[in-house]
């Protein structure tokens, strides 16, 4: 597996994407087949796909709300417009999950790459605005005001048009990328995320242990 390389992972995860990168020795068609499924069920007669993921999409749903209701009334809290920015985000991104995950939006259909590249965009979004959240409670700048939003929402902005642009471009073999040509895709849906992610994790652990 080299760098930039979807292969191992589509092998062992049935993602979105990877019906749309990498290709098929058989008969040279794009996609990477998973080594396993996850079962479809039928109700109304409709198949539902990932039926487990959908019900755990739901259930992130719920929760999200009921998160955002509960910091919503904490008028007092420390970066509560911030977090509530994240959180609104994160419920976008599961209703794309959704829709994709449990074949709203069918595998193969003129959407379906819109959709997967939306959600790509959505995850990158997510993982910037959790970051930027967590610089609040270093008080590098007074949380709630103009600033502190706008910030947040411009850098995850950014990351869903940057990750959204790159994903579209790697599924239609644009502007020199292809379904063969995923280093792209694979630094900023990956690299940048995990990046994001570890300095979030960082922040918080330097702010605990200094609060102790």
């Amino acid at each position: 597996m080299g760098f930039g390389d979807f292969d191992s992972l589509c092998k062992q995860a049935a993602l979105p994407l990877c019906t749309m990168i990498g290709s098929n020795g058989l008969d040279g068609t794009k996609g990477i087949q998973p080594a396993c499924y996850s079962r479809t069920i039928e109700v109304a007669n409709t198949v539902i796909f990932q039926g487990a993921d959908g019900i755990a999409h739901i259930c992130a749903l719920l929760m999200t709300v009921i998160m955002i209701v509960h910091v919503r009334s904490k008028f007092t809290a420390v970066g509560r417009k911030e977090i509530i920015s994240f959180f609104w985000s994160y419920f976008l991104l599961t209703i794309v999950s959704l829709l994709v995950d449990c074949g709203v939006v069918p595998p193969g259909s003129g959407a379906y790459p819109w959709f997967v590249a939306v959600q790509n965009g959505l995850s990158s979004a997510t993982c910037v605005s959790l970051m930027i959240a967590g610089f609040v409670g270093f008080q590098l700048y007074e949380d709630g005001t103009f600033l502190s939003v706008w910030l947040l929402r411009i850098c995850s902005a950014t990351m869903f048009a940057i990750t959204f642009i790159i994903s579209i471009l790697t599924f239609q073999g644009w502007a020199g990328l292809g379904p063969d040509n995923t280093v792209g895709l694979f630094v900023v849906l990956y690299i940048f995320n995990a990046i994001f992610l570890a300095v979030y994790i960082v922040m918080q652990i330097l702010l605990v242990v200094g609060t102790l």
